[in-house]
């Protein structure tokens, strides 16, 4: 049986968004794991493809980050770019040449 996954960070929102009768505050996101990774589209340059990976880290779909403000959706962007750097160094240091 699979452990909880382990949140990260938190990010309060500036603009709070109605979510099925809720008000959704904040967005907690997630540890990376490599499947979040492996399963996103594969050109994260994409503001569509980004989504699937932010979508990954936060567990809310991509509906709901769609309907974030610009300044919340910006504050999601850098903490997501924040907490897959570790992999994303890790991959160019391997394909850059030595």
């Amino acid at each position: 049986m699979a452990s909880p996954r382990k949140i990260a960070r938190t990010l309060k929102l500036e603009q709070p968004l109605e979510v099925g009768g809720q008000t959704l505050e904040a967005l907690d996101f997630y540890e990376p794991q490599l499947r979040d990774i492996l399963d996103a589209p594969a050109n994260p340059g994409r503001l569509g493809d980004q989504m699937a990976i932010w979508s990954a880290l936060t567990g809310q779909p991509p509906s709901t980050l769609g309907r974030l403000g610009l300044v919340d959706a910006g504050h999601m962007s850098a903490i997501a770019d924040e907490l897959s750097r570790p992999f994303v160094v890790a991959i160019g240091e391997t394909r850059s040449p030595r």
